[in-house]
């Protein structure tokens, strides 16, 4: 992070406010190589303007690619980086190719990083497609994406800790449902008698029920059940934390203390849904003000009232979300883009490919949503019919 501070300072023409987002966004570059299994490098614009400057480079963990020097600090041309160019030009993704080693073709995509409507950086993935033969690939370059997106907040480094060649990765969509699972997940989860994951629900019972007779009934002597890092992450909603821990599977146990920002939350106890006990117990905490970073504490408390000493803090941030989100949905597609707000499913910006992106609606940039819409295309206001 200090080096992207430097070069930006030193050799662009970024802001502070940009340059401080570009090096809080390096938190999970290693994460995201592994993730898409490439090495990632990050461009700039150099103060010349015929020039790229590479700000950072990482190389994955989950799989081997030829060693190359360092480019970080290096300038290149833009005319040499096409691809590059194309996508600080168009803010869109991009994909190519290009030589690898002599005679060796890699496979390149390319994201912008946007300040608002400017494209501050490109992010590019080069990736070897041929050798990884891993179906469903775009899923993992989606959650590249994704996290790339939520980077631009505050995050907790120890949830994007780098993956190994060894570790299962599974993703679901906005309903838990398993879209992809690596092979290493799939052999993980075929050991445990669980044959087949996608399309299966993450929290399926029958799948995770399975999985708890065939690892956890029997602990291992001197097991205390609290993982080393409780972890708590941001739900789906506004103001939504879920929180995450080993649970302890001693007959004495009675429940779990669970404190946030110093003081008293909830008594939380293990979930036992016919008669077999869950090996991670949690708690959803709600009404949390939007995108703040909360503190929590576990301890134990035994059948006989005695109780543990508190443990580790762990934090974690409700989500952000932005008044984009929060009234509407944005939709895109060959055709174009477009933003539908809540209020009466009404349109209020559309961009067509055929007018190259430009704007069709025009909206007054101040008017009040409430009692009254001011602009747009309303698909079905109640009183419609």
């Amino acid at each position: 992070m200090d080096d992207i501070t430097r070069l930006c300072r030193a050799q662009t023409r970024l802001t502070m406010l940009q340059i401080s987002l570009l090096a809080r966004m390096a938190i999970v570059f290693p994460f995201l190589a592994d993730l898409a299994h490439g090495e990632l490098k990050v461009y700039v614009k150099a103060k010349d303007p015929e020039y790229f400057l590479v700000i950072a480079q990482q190389r994955p963990h989950t799989v081997y690619l030829p060693g190359k020097e360092s480019a970080v600090g290096k300038l290149v041309r833009c005319i040499e980086e096409p691809l590059i160019k194309e996508t600080f030009q168009t803010g869109k993704p991009a994909r190519g190719k290009r030589e690898w080693n002599y005679g060796s073709m890699i496979d390149m995509f390319t994201f912008g990083i946007h300040d608002g409507d400017k494209v501050i950086g490109v992010l590019n993935f080069e990736v070897d497609l041929d050798k990884l033969s891993i179906e469903g690939y775009s899923h993992l370059l989606d959650a590249a994406v994704a996290v790339l997106y939520h980077a631009r907040h505050i995050l907790n480094p120890e949830q994007f800790r780098p993956i190994t060649a060894s570790d299962g990765i599974i993703i679901t969509d906005a309903h838990s449902r398993i879209v992809f699972a690596d092979a290493a997940a799939q052999r993980i989860y075929r050991v445990l008698g669980v044959g087949s994951l996608r399309g299966g629900h993450l929290f399926d019972r029958q799948m995770t029920q399975h999985v708890m007779r065939e690892t956890v009934v029997e602990p291992p002597p001197g097991w205390t059940g609290l993982i080393e890092r409780p972890c708590a992450g941001h739900g789906e909603e506004d103001g939504q934390m879920y929180i995450l821990w080993g649970a302890e599977m001693s007959p004495d146990f009675d429940h779990y203390e669970l404190y946030r920002d110093g003081k008293f939350l909830a008594n939380v106890t293990n979930e036992v849904p016919d008669g077999i006990p869950y090996r991670v117990a949690r708690y959803e905490d709600t009404g949390l003000p939007t995108h703040t970073r909360h503190e929590y504490r576990l301890r134990k408390v035994w059948k006989d009232g005695s109780k543990g000493e508190l443990g580790e803090p762990f934090y974690g941030v409700t989500r952000y979300m932005s008044d984009e989100e929060r009234n509407g949905i944005g939709c895109e597609g060959e055709y174009g883009r477009m933003y539908v707000r809540y209020d009466g499913a009404t349109v209020v910006s559309w961009k067509p490919e055929a007018l190259k992106g430009r704007e069709v609606f025009f909206m007054q940039k101040n008017a009040p949503w409430g009692k009254e819409v001011h602009g747009g295309l309303p698909i079905c206001w109640p009183w419609f019919g």
